[in-house]
């Protein structure tokens, strides 16, 4: 086929064009990747970038983040640790962060007090952090202990049988303390026994289900402890009263007889019936944001009737709850009654306690301070233990109890930073699958094509 000159200038002027126009997408597509960012993560629980919670702490964080990294920027680790702080930049705008040799650099690594390479250095506002570890988990907590306006401590009772927030058992709050102070705050047990006083800086008191009567010398200086404006988080669990009567009447808490009954534990595979479940929250700052199921076992109810304490039902369960006055471990029918005292859910195990409190500024003046005082009264302990913690918001609920007690509202809708979890977990019937498989299954597939591999040869031969 002969073509004419028409027809090749026709082709000539496609051909340049259609060059033209992709070379035009190339140089469009580049100008709109420098300005705008979008990254899509496909990794397992999306593990390459900022969880919601670090986004969040960065958000309260208005103030330039500085990052002095004391490692040569060629270094094996240099890459990882610029991977994960760019996570952070793309979030923040004044979030900086830079390498400083510390062999280039002696004086400054004099200056500044440096230990070992690769050591960083955080710096917001006037406050600064000291990493060795870099992870998304670590690095946040580090902003969150910079974030806070002042120092919390927070006091756990001990003596009587509470729950120790040093402990490994499962009934005790290590993993919660651990939490509490990778936030900043200072933990510390005190024995009304052994110091018999409440120091004046303490942010919170902890009475963590009692197993023994208090001493009514100690219960004195408790209830001191209230009267001056002190603020507390009371975990009681059923049957334990350890003395605090008079406590609950300052505070106008009725503990209710029985312990809750949830009807729709077992719907969602837990087998026990004394689990309480709350899976909607009122507006109060500790609960907003709060959206995952929180689990409660062996729970009691409570009311609130006085007047000193304004009160807020904090946590409450569903409608198909009650609180069951018969032996849950002797087994048999257990139903509701309403010709007894058990009371039918929605039930209240949680209330938010506050009132406002005028303490003079000095003797000679005529002025005074406001100040509210916190209280939470929670009707089980073991939502915070070690064995229980990890269910649903439970640690969530946890710190932000924890928050609010401590007036660190600036705090109260940052969910807690976890690392993220590395270890596969196979039950036994996964792992003799796996076995089977790479031990039987897969050599004698091996064999067989081999075994039919060689016969077609054979057969092709002869």
């Amino acid at each position: 086929m002969k073509l004419d000159k028409k027809i090749i200038r026709s082709l000539r002027w496609q051909h340049a064009s259609g060059t033209f126009l992709l070379i035009a997408i190339v140089a469009l597509l580049s100008w709109l990747s420098t300005q705008y960012h979008d990254q899509f993560d496909l990794s397992a629980a999306n593990r390459n970038t900022l969880t919601d919670a670090s986004r969040q702490l960065l958000k309260k964080m208005p103030d330039p983040i500085t990052v002095k990294i004391f490692l040569a920027e060629d270094a094996p680790q240099a890459s990882s640790i610029k991977t994960l702080l760019d996570r952070y930049s793309r979030f923040k705008e004044n979030f900086k962060f830079e390498f400083i040799n510390p062999d280039t650099n002696p004086a400054l690594v004099r200056a500044l007090k440096i230990n070992y390479a690769g050591e960083l250095v955080v710096q917001y506002q006037d406050k600064e952090e000291r990493l060795s570890n870099l992870n998304e988990a670590d690095f946040s907590n580090a902003l969150q202990r910079m974030l806070q306006t002042q120092e919390h401590w927070v006091l756990f009772l001990q003596g009587h049988g509470e729950r120790n927030p040093l402990g490994n058992a499962n009934h005790d709050f290590n993993k919660f303390n651990i939490q509490l102070e990778n936030r900043g705050y200072k933990i510390q047990t005190i024995n009304l026994a052994e110091t018999p006083a409440i120091a004046t800086n303490t942010s919170v008191l902890v009475i963590a289900s009692p197993q023994v009567k208090l001493l009514s010398g100690e219960i004195k200086l408790i209830n001191e402890y209230i009267a001056g404006g002190g603020n507390l988080l009371w975990l009681t669990d059923p049957a334990e009263q350890a003395g605090l009567e008079s406590l609950a009447t300052n505070l106008g808490i009725k503990i209710l007889p029985g312990m809750i009954v949830d009807a729709m534990t077992q719907a969602l595979g837990i087998q026990q019936v004394d689990f309480a479940l709350v899976s909607k929250y009122s507006s109060h700052p500790v609960t907003h944001a709060l959206s995952a199921i929180t689990v409660f076992p062996q729970a009691v109810g409570l009311d609130h009737a006085g007047e000193s304490f304004s009160a807020e039902a904090l946590l409450q369960t569903q409608e198909r709850s009650w609180t069951e006055l018969s032996d849950i471990n002797k087994g048999g029918d257990i139903d509701f009654n309403a010709n007894t005292q058990e009371v039918a859910g929605p039930i209240t195990l949680g209330f938010a306690l506050t009132r406002t409190l005028e303490t003079p500024t000095t003797p000679n003046e005529n002025k005074t301070n406001r100040s509210e005082q916190r209280v939470i009264v929670v009707g089980d302990g073991d939502f915070l233990a070690n064995a229980v913690i990890g269910n649903g918001g439970n640690l969530e609920l946890g710190l932000s109890m924890m928050n609010w007690l401590a007036h660190d509202d600036n705090m109260l809708n940052v969910a807690p930073i976890m690392p993220p979890d590395t270890q596969l977990t196979l039950s036994n019937m996964q792992l003799l699958a796996l076995e089977i498989f790479f031990v039987v299954l897969l050599p004698l597939a091996l064999i067989s094509a081999g075994v039919v591999i060689w016969l077609k040869r054979r057969k092709a031969k002869s």
